[in-house]
């Protein structure tokens, strides 16, 4: 049975990039995932908190980790319209070819949801 959310996932999840921080320092995992199959990455990058997205890269979260449907925080980030996030994530290496088990890639998500000048920056376009 998977967890709640851990305090990392809810610290990240409302961008609490402090707590973020001190949960890390003090060994917190980053890996768990929740009933939603979401990871604490996952919800940072969708809520669009990037100073916490950047925290849990530099304590070693890999960018690319696919999740349930094999979505990827840059996938969560697009749907979600987060445009600094996804520079970021781009930043750091995110896939932007990266499928989905439907075969959408983050552009194709965020055109989907709405989001063009995001779909643009992945694709290249400013």
């Amino acid at each position: 049975m998977l967890p709640a959310l851990t305090p990392l996932m809810a610290a990240a999840y409302g961008g609490h990039v402090e707590l973020v921080r001190l949960f890390l320092a003090a060994g917190a995992k980053t890996d768990p995932v929740d009933r939603m199959h979401k990871t604490a990455l996952v919800y940072a990058a969708a809520q669009g908190h990037g100073a916490v997205v950047d925290a849990l890269l530099d304590a070693g979260v890999a960018v690319d980790t696919p999740h349930e449907h094999r979505l990827t925080a840059l996938m969560w980030a697009a749907g979600q319209g987060q445009a600094d996030v996804v520079k970021r994530l781009l930043a750091r290496g995110a896939r932007a070819d990266a499928r989905d088990d439907r075969g959408l890639g983050a552009a194709q998500i965020a055109r989907d949801a709405g989001h063009a000048q995001v779909a643009a920056l992945i694709d290249g376009r400013p």
